[in-house]
């Protein structure tokens, strides 16, 4: 920025500054108000620029971007800006973005209070507000203590399929898993056919050979029908690997904890034990999104599975409906 200079001083140029370096602003109040003030003898009309600029608070989701001119007249020494808040009632940490004023007109910039920035607080409880209302009333520990684990654990999920890029990635990742349990009902079915209507005494004449009066053909066909699809699958599979759903998911859980208790006074900071804090940023934060966002996963990939193995085997004997419905609640449940 322009800085302020001697020549500045001895021609009693105005200074235009934010009034504070720092603002503090709950994400639940609608706007956020800030004065520019002007420092010197005001006998002359100054014009300064000012305008967002994002930080750890992205414009759109939890500020609306602002710029402009300020014109000061003769003898008029604060004008305000206001900045539009955004509301979520996701769980977040506090974020904060930077406001700048420039390209003065009659006057220079402070120094240092040509910039500032204004820290959003998160209010809402984690992994959601749904239970607001009883752990105001009961307290942490009480709460904790009647709180469905079902519960929680759904709120949890659903937390973490909103996150930033998560849900798109989850899609992808669920769409591969099926794409594989496809390829393994396909893998039976070419089996099956192989050793009943290619190689076997009594062949389905409903199921030709691929290649028409020629087995060793057919055969090397059947062979490109696994072998095809299986290289496109292990392609894909490395491709989700590539998604890193579980470090996305534990880096924003890790983030946001950092930055709070960052946020903490120093009183605050001082009853958390060090240890307990990197025990959970090293242990519980990969134990929560493993042991619960990627184990849905896992598990949806496992029920796709049991699906299309059903499939196939009612297929083949229908009366085996009634054990596999057994066998799947079975394994739903436990």
């Amino acid at each position: 920025p322009p800085a302020l200079d001697l020549a500045a001083c001895s021609q009693q140029v105005d200074i235009v500054q934010f009034d504070s370096a720092v603002y503090y602003v709950e994400e639940n109040e609608e706007n956020l108000t800030v004065d520019v003030v002007r420092l010197g003898l005001c006998e002359d009309t100054v014009e300064v620029s000012y305008s967002s600029e994002d930080d750890s608070a992205v414009a759109g989701r939890r500020y609306q971007a602002v710029s402009g001119r300020i014109v000061f007249n003769p003898g008029e020494i604060c004008k305000s800006v206001c900045i539009p808040l955004i509301s979520s009632d996701d769980w977040n940490t506090t974020l904060e973005f930077k406001l700048k004023l420039s390209d003065p007109k009659g006057c220079a910039v402070g120094r240092y209070l040509f910039l500032s920035r204004v820290k959003v607080i998160d209010n809402d409880l984690f992994p959601s507000n749904r239970f607001d209302e009883e752990f105001q009333k009961l307290g942490p520990e009480q709460f904790a203590a009647i709180l469905p684990d079902f519960d929680l654990t759904a709120e949890y999920l659903k937390f973490n399929y909103n996150l930033p890029g998560i849900k798109e990635k989850t899609w992808v990742a669920l769409t591969i898993d099926q794409l594989q349990n496809l390829y393994y009902l396909l893998t039976i079915n070419l089996l099956k056919y192989v050793a009943d209507d290619v190689l076997g005494p009594n062949p389905n004449p409903d199921f030709p050979l691929l290649v028409a009066n020629n087995t060793e053909a057919t055969l090397l066909a059947v062979g490109a029908l696994f072998l095809v699809p299986y290289g496109l699958l292990n392609s894909l599979d490395y491709y989700k690997s590539q998604l890193k759903i579980s470090e996305d998911s534990q880096r924003f859980l890790q983030d946001n904890i950092f930055r709070k208790f960052s946020n903490y006074s120093e009183r605050a900071r001082k009853s958390v034990n060090n240890a307990e804090m990197g025990l959970t940023m090293v242990a519980d934060v990969p134990e929560i999104v493993e042991s619960g966002y990627m184990k849905c996963l896992e598990i949806a990939k496992y029920l796709g599975k049991l699906a299309v193995t059903s499939y196939f085997v009612i297929g083949e004997n229908p009366d085996a409906a009634g054990p596999l419905l057994v066998a799947g609640v079975a394994v739903i449940t436990f």
